[in-house]
Parts: C-alpha cells; sequence; structure tokens
C-alpha cells in the first residue's frame, strides 16, 4: 500500500492528472505502465533479500526448490498487491487515503481464510478459494500449482480492469 499509494492519487494532487488523461495514450497503456513501475519497485525490494539465499548456501545444503517456488510465490503476490494499490490510488485524492484503502482491500484478503468458518458451510469454501493466504502458504512450502499462480495473476487483472475502468470515467468528466 505504501509503495502504490502515490502512482495514480499524486497526479490528482499535483493537478497532472488532467494532462496525464488527455494525453494521446490509451488508458490500458497508462495502468499498464504505472504498474510495471510499480512492479519493478516492488521486485527490487523482494531481490534485495537474495543475500540471506546466498547465506543459507554458504552455511549449509539447502534444498533450492522450495527457496525458487517461494520466491516466486513473493514475486507473484507482490503483482497481485501492487494491483490491489493501483486500484486503491485510482480512487482517491489523497495518497494516505490510498494507502489506507489498499491496505484494508489486502487485509480483508489476507482474513477471508480466517473469517470462512463463521460463514457457514455454503460460504466457507467460497471465502476460502478467494483467501490470499492459502495460495501463499503453498508457495512458501514449495509446492507450485497453477491454481495458485493463476489466484495471483487473475486478482492482478482484476485490479487492473478495476483501475482502467476508474480511469476512464475519469477522462470523461
Amino acid at each position: 500500500p505504501f509503495l502504490t499509494m502515490r502512482l495514480l492519487s499524486e497526479e490528482r494532487r499535483s493537478g497532472t492528472a488532467e494532462m496525464l488523461l488527455t494525453s494521446p495514450i490509451r488508458t490500458g497503456e497508462l495502468v499498464l505502465g504505472k504498474y510495471l513501475a510499480g512492479l519493478a519497485a516492488a521486485a527490487v525490494l523482494v531481490l534485495c533479500s537474495l543475500h540471506y539465499v546466498l547465506f543459507l548456501y554458504i552455511v549449509g545444503e539447502p534444498d533450492g526448490w522450495p527457496i525458487v517456488v517461494g520466491f516466486l510465490g513473493l514475486l507473484l503476490a507482490a503483482a497481485g498487491f501492487v494491483a490491489v494499490g493501483l486500484f486503491a490510488s485510482s480512487l482517491s485524492d489523497t495518497p494516505a487515503v490510498a494507502a489506507v484503502l489498499a491496505l484494508g482491500i489486502l487485509l480483508a484478503l489476507l482474513l477471508l481464510e480466517v473469517w470462512a468458518p463463521g460463514a457457514g458451510p455454503e460460504w466457507e469454501g467460497v471465502l476460502r478459494a478467494l483467501s490470499a493466504t492459502g495460495p501463499f502458504r503453498d508457495f512458501s512450502k514449495g509446492v507450485l500449482s497453477l491454481s495458485n499462480v493463476a489466484y495471483y495473476v487473475s486478482l492482478a487483472a482484476l485490479f487492473l480492469f478495476g483501475t482502467a475502468r476508474v480511469l476512464e470515467s475519469q477522462r470523461w468528466r
């Protein structure tokens, strides 16, 4: 949330959003550019932790597959979470509000698994499937499955689509 809070909200606050929205680029290109910038920053932060892996190989002989899958899961989760942050930033004029909104959405996605048992048997499976906790738990164990990859890719696609729709509506104001 704090990495993405200024991606679009600062444009509106500083008055450059009007110029950006009336430029000859398509809304999808604008969203993709902002998203890739946020994703690159998140990837740099994730890659900064690679020195721990180097240390593991210096002091022992760890299995490399769970480490690779764990980092892949972390990058995929970051891809989904950056899209959520970009969406929240598109809804607000204030970066702090965008950060709180993104934090709320992400917290809800993470807590769905906790809330699932109290929702009743008909909703429990749905809430567990929508939770961001399960797929990441599998990645952290070294389990690479297509459904977990699809979860984070779908999360990113859904919120990028939402961001594009919000920007399209602002373009016609």
